[in-house]
């Protein structure tokens, strides 16, 4: 079949297709444990991520060896089989759940729906009553993030900007500013 064997090599085509396939594994492995919904979703992401790559590349390895086809000529078909890995783990997968999970319009939205039974129109002051704990909720969630990521210090229930968060901060900015744009 011609359309499973575009790459020169049957190496070749394990380290892409291999890739492709271990990122559905790793897909469904995220959705059948519940991943996106734990209480550290990113760390425990990247964690079964690695440990599903691992496999991925010693049984590319592996094929490539035991088909007599270990050569220098392979490591661009590992590294775009890599990248294909990584690339749509950071860029699909890992964006999704960060824009779904903490996105305020997707969270407004849900709480309309929920407010708005049957219909009915919902009075802005109980909607926005009802959001004030859910952005409250967003916010603690967010400030942990950056305190994990050394953007941020906190002591007690006070928090300071670090030298890299300064960093960030000057740098998202400027990307701002470079695309005309405004913060929240």
């Amino acid at each position: 079949m011609e359309l499973l064997k575009p790459y020169p090599s049957p190496a070749d085509n394990f380290f892409i297709l291999g890739a492709a396939l271990s990122f559905l594994l790793f897909m469904l492995a995220a959705r059948i444990s519940r991943l996106a919904s734990s209480k550290d979703p990113y760390s425990r992401l990247n964690r079964i991520h690695a440990l599903i790559y691992i496999p991925y590349l010693l049984s590319a390895l592996l094929f490539a060896w035991k088909s007599g086809e270990i050569s220098p000529y392979l490591l661009p078909g590992l590294l775009a089989g890599t990248f294909i890995y990584f690339g749509l783990h950071y860029v699909y997968f890992f964006a999704l759940v960060g824009l779904v999970k903490k996105s305020i319009s997707v969270k407004l939205l849900s709480d309309l729906a929920s407010l708005a039974s049957g219909g009915s129109p919902v009075p802005p002051q109980a909607f926005l009553t009802h959001e004030k704990a859910a952005l409250d909720l967003i916010r603690a969630d967010r400030l942990g993030q950056m305190t994990l990521l050394g953007l941020a210090n906190r002591a007690a229930d006070t928090y300071t900007i670090t030298p890299k968060g300064r960093f960030v901060n000057f740098a998202g900015g400027l990307a701002l500013r470079l695309w005309n744009l405004r913060r929240l």
